[in-house]
Parts: structure tokens; sequence; C-alpha cells
């Protein structure tokens, strides 16, 4: 039985912020990620034994012919069948494809790169605001931020 799903996430960002978010979700995926600013990668589908084009992004899985398709790549630890595709739509956002039953060591995909997407942004803006991280905190199914800002003149607390 087939486990694969198309899914579009609400997610729109750079093809290298989103390469970054996998490699920080799954690091042992960072060296076997492959991208294609032309979106012309190939993913295998193991179920149906199909060659699909037309990705930015792959992480190869294990069942993937790699004779051909993507010359010296090896899959990643953990995608133990088919490809995991994502290509940029239309409107900007992103859309995976993948077998999320086979992967091992990660569930809820959509959700974590979402989530790893906004974490990273909310980290850039700080930077770029010149505000001091003073903790971060990430849990199984959460991360959270403790950004110290500034206290303007008008949110003092005077005392008397």
């Amino acid at each position: 039985m087939s486990h694969w799903q198309k899914v579009k996430l609400n997610l729109t960002c750079s093809l290298d912020v989103l390469k970054r978010a996998l490699g920080n979700i799954m690091p042992q995926w960072a060296e076997h990620i492959k991208v294609d600013p032309s979106g012309k990668l190939p993913i295998h589908n193991s179920y149906t034994n199909k060659t699909q084009m037309g990705f930015d992004l792959v992480v190869p899985g294990g069942s993937n012919p790699m004779g051909g398709l993507i010359p010296g790549v090896k899959s990643a630890p953990g995608v133990n069948f088919a490809d995991i595709g994502m290509k940029r739509q239309g409107d900007g956002m992103w859309a995976i494809e993948a077998d999320v039953s086979y992967l091992r060591g990660i569930t809820n995909l959509e959700g974590q790169i979402t989530s790893e997407v906004a974490h990273m942004r909310q980290k850039a803006l700080a930077k770029l605001k010149g505000l001091e991280i003073v903790n971060e905190d990430r849990g199984k199914d959460t991360s959270s931020i403790t950004i110290r800002t500034p206290v303007t003149d008008q949110h003092r607390v005077l005392q008397a």
C-alpha cells in the first residue's frame, strides 16, 4: 500500500533557506540534499517504480536507481525507500512529494519544515534589528526563542 503524499506547504522561502532548514531538521541529510534552481531534478517513487521530473530539491531515498538519475548521489540516512522531492509552485509556495511512512527518525515532515523556516526567520529578524537572542529552546514538537528587546521611554515604568 502506498503512503505517497503530495502536499502543498504554506511556506515561501528561498531554495537555500529550504535546504538549510532540512539540514537543521536532519543534519545527516545535509550532504545528500541536491538542489537545482531550474527545477529539473528527478525523484523516484518506489511504490509505482516511476521517475518524475521537475523538482528543485531532492533528498534521495534507498530505492532510487541512481544510475543516470543524479550521478554520484547516495541515499540519505533514514530515507528508506522513495525520494523526497520539493518544488516551487507558481504562487511561490513549496510543495513536497514523499512516502513519509518510510522515513526514519522524523515525523510530520511538513510541519517540521514549516516550523524550522519560521524559527530561522525569527532569528534572522532579530539579528537584522540588532537584538540579542537570550535563549533557544527546541522540543520535539515546539521551539521557542527568547529575544531581548530595548524598552522605549513610553513603556518604562517610572518610579516616584
